[in-house]
């Protein structure tokens, strides 16, 4: 029964540490000016801490947008969800040619600290990384993580 609780303690301790609700008024000056200039009348954000890093989660144009930034203010990533026909031309001809007539459960510009920009595009249990010019860079079945951990 230790065990048992100890088990229970160590699982909820562990989500507590993954991310934490921040409120705006603890978010450093500095991470809400950056998120102002990077989404100028942003509103209805919500904070995170994970990791030391500071996550904005907030809709524009009814679509999910997340991003990161160091206490510092440094900008980290950036994630926004996007419609099918948003997608650069290039990643359009490569979804039409190697997925014709399939159904895009979640479509996600993706942007690093470089500014590297990729775009997520999920159909079934699979997703797919694709460059903007049009190259499939990756894939991850939700099998394929199965696999990983055994």
């Amino acid at each position: 029964m230790k065990k048992l609780i100890l088990l229970f303690a160590v699982v909820f301790v562990a989500f507590q540490l993954e991310a934490q609700a921040v409120k705006q008024k603890d978010v450093p000056e500095i991470v809400i000016q950056q998120l102002e200039s990077w989404y100028p009348g942003v509103s209805k954000v919500k904070w995170e801490m994970n990791d030391g890093m500071y996550q904005a989660s907030f809709l524009m144009h009814n679509l999910k947008n997340e991003v990161v930034f160091s206490k510092e203010g440094a900008f980290s990533s950036a994630e926004a969800e996007m419609h099918l026909a948003e997608l650069p031309e290039a990643v359009q001809a490569y979804l039409a040619e190697h997925f014709p007539n399939t159904t895009f459960e979640e479509i996600e510009m993706e942007m690093d600290a470089k500014g590297v920009v990729t775009y997520s595009v999920e159909a079934g249990d699979t997703e797919y990384i694709i460059s903007a010019d049009g190259k499939l860079l990756s894939q991850e079945s939700d099998d394929d993580s199965d696999d990983d951990d055994k």
